[in-house]
């Protein structure tokens, strides 16, 4: 069917080829001299959406036209995931990042030696966490402002608990 065009819907029971005579999947892109590219376009500012599904749930990739906004959504959940805003703040459990990584909820991060480091626009270290150091001993580092040692928690000014807890 090449060079013809459809007024209407059209439905193909096999694989859909674009640039291929031979697909493998239900739509296969295949470019070979420049950067493979398909678009999904709302011409009216209206959202454009990708939905990916199977028989447990579906997810949605969407650009959202009023922020100019990428989102994922999940429909099990019923709520946006992951945010990504034009000006490049991420939002994850929230659809209105106001830095650069926003997260509401916990954060877990996982692996020996991947200490979090809180730094200034300086590079100057103003707090952080390091929970997977051997030695048993503390040392402040007075050329770095950092401290090490054996699972201890370094904060640099002040500290604000917003929750109450149970220990």
């Amino acid at each position: 069917m090449e060079g013809r065009f459809f007024k209407d819907n059209l439905s193909v029971l096999g694989d859909v080829g674009v640039g291929t005579n031979s697909p493998d999947y239900k739509l296969d892109i295949v470019e070979t001299n420049a950067v493979a590219s398909a678009r999904i376009r709302s011409t009216n500012a209206n959202i454009a959406r990708l939905f990916l599904s199977n028989t447990v749930g579906q997810w949605r990739l969407y650009s959202a036209s009023a922020s100019n906004s990428f989102r994922i959504y999940s429909d099990s959940a019923s709520t946006d995931l992951l945010t990504i805003l034009h000006g490049g703040n991420v939002g994850i459990g929230t659809v209105s990042p106001s830095q650069k990584l926003d997260v509401v909820g916990s954060v877990k991060i996982t692996g020996y030696g991947n200490d979090l480091l809180l730094q200034d626009q300086q590079g100057q270290v103003i707090g952080g966490f390091g929970a997977n150091t051997t030695g048993g001993t503390t040392d402040w580092n007075h050329s770095t402002n950092a401290r090490s040692g054996n699972g201890h928690t370094l904060l640099l000014g002040s500290l604000y608990i917003l929750n109450e807890f149970d220990a």
